[in-house]
């Protein structure tokens, strides 16, 4: 089983907390991430995006050697403060739709090279060294690793105990979501979720590839580094966590509605559909030129023996992208892109309409027990096969790695 333990987070100040909490500054146009920086002194894009609009971007050690400093800074400033106390941290956002809770604590850096935490994504090199240069730099780590297991009623009860009084953190952000944090330092009920989870034989990275396989990258470079061995993680419920599919948009296939329904006719039955058609396992929804087009499989149709072929991400491939569109390479091919389908098509419906793309494919999400499966039998899924939430902030609480 996987180790799971407390530590001591550098966090914000209880009334700074809902300033400092931000989103990847990548998530933000430049239109927002300047009026967040130029009006917010406090945000932890502050310390993550340290150069100056207008002045020449810095990159590589030089960036990262401002981040540390800007950080070091929010500390003698008390906008973040060392915990006296290693804790457990309950987390919890909430929307009108969606409410997750996790735990948010740190895991070895040995079970994730042990295989005891899961993987379903290829990294890229370039990236995991890029990070692990990063953490070299900084020494710390601001966002957690989301990882998932397999439902456990006696770390739902833990939770609920450990709750109940008022929440150390509690705001709103901006985009309509409920965050709740209780710390949790009880030496006792700090055992008693240890023993809960040596019951759990594995974790499963739900988000974050990179970054754990850039903090194992950390850990072999420094090994006298002792909190290098861990990294921060905030572990979930598969049952808790939501899994929506991406849509498959393709532009400049100069192909008419007409010849793509003829290629189609070879393997799927193709039927004028409606977007909110709720799509089953092996059925895509294609739209182009303002129709929504439903595909079901020729009863022909013969499923590959791979469990990882058989995924609808990669039946997609198969018979639609390559035969269809000739799109051979997911990650390169400038043609295809990905739109995250949360909506019931709605946003993919206005993009296409739009005009920047000529086709999406929508199908059905996969399952958690999906994912853990493929990552059971050490298999990759394709590129963008889900979209999974929660999405975790930045800077509420951050995993110090400067050996102390």
């Amino acid at each position: 089983m996987p180790t799971f333990i407390p530590f001591k987070a550098v966090r914000p100040t209880r009334d700074k907390a809902y300033l400092v909490a931000t989103r990847s500054y990548l998530s933000y146009s430049d239109a927002v991430l300047r009026d967040k920086l130029n009006n917010n002194p406090y945000t932890f894009l502050q310390v993550i995006h340290p150069d100056k609009f207008g002045e020449s971007p810095t990159f590589g050690e030089e960036r990262y050697e401002k981040v540390a400093r800007r950080y070091i800074e929010f500390i003698e400033e008390r906008i973040l403060v060392p915990d006296q106390n290693e804790s457990f941290y309950i987390y919890q956002q909430s929307s009108k739709e969606h409410t997750y809770t996790g735990i948010i604590g740190a895991v070895a850096v040995s079970d994730y090279l042990d295989g005891r935490i899961k993987v379903h994504e290829h990294t890229l090199s370039a990236r995991e060294e890029m990070f692990k240069d990063y953490l070299s730099v900084t020494k710390f780590n601001a966002e957690p690793v989301l990882l998932s297991h397999i439902s456990n009623e006696e770390v739902d009860l833990w939770i609920k105990r450990n709750s109940q009084s008022r929440a150390e953190y509690e705001f709103t952000s901006t985009d309509g979501i409920l965050h709740l944090l209780w710390p949790v330092s009880d030496n006792e009920e700090i055992k008693r979720l240890k023993e809960v989870y040596r019951s759990i034989p594995d974790f499963y990275i739900a988000d974050g590839h990179h970054r754990s396989a850039s903090s194992a990258l950390f850990n072999q470079s420094f090994p006298d580094n002792t909190a290098g061995s861990y990294f921060m993680a905030m572990l979930i419920s598969e049952s808790n966590l939501r899994l929506a599919a991406f849509a498959r948009l393709v532009r400049h296939s100069y192909r008419s509605l007409n010849a793509v329904i003829k290629d189609l006719q070879k393997d799927f039955e193709v039927i004028e559909s409606f977007m909110e058609y709720p799509l089953k396992k092996n059925e895509f929804l294609i739209y182009g030129e303002g129709k929504w087009l439903l595909l079901r499989f020729r009863d022909t149709f013969q499923a590959p023996e791979s469990f990882v072929d058989q995924l609808d991400t990669s039946l997609a491939v198969q018979f639609i992208l390559n035969p269809v569109f000739a799109i051979y390479d997911q990650r390169t091919d400038e043609r295809l892109a990905y739109n995250p389908d949360l909506d019931k098509g709605l946003t993919i419906k206005e993009i296409v309409d739009s005009g920047e793309y000529e086709f999406a494919i929508r199908m059905a999400p996969m399952t958690a027990e999906d994912v853990r499966k493929v990552a059971n039998d050490n298999q990759i899924m394709p590129p963008k096969s889900t979209y999974i939430e929660p999405k975790l902030r930045s800077g509420l609480l951050i995993y110090p790695l400067d050996n102390e």
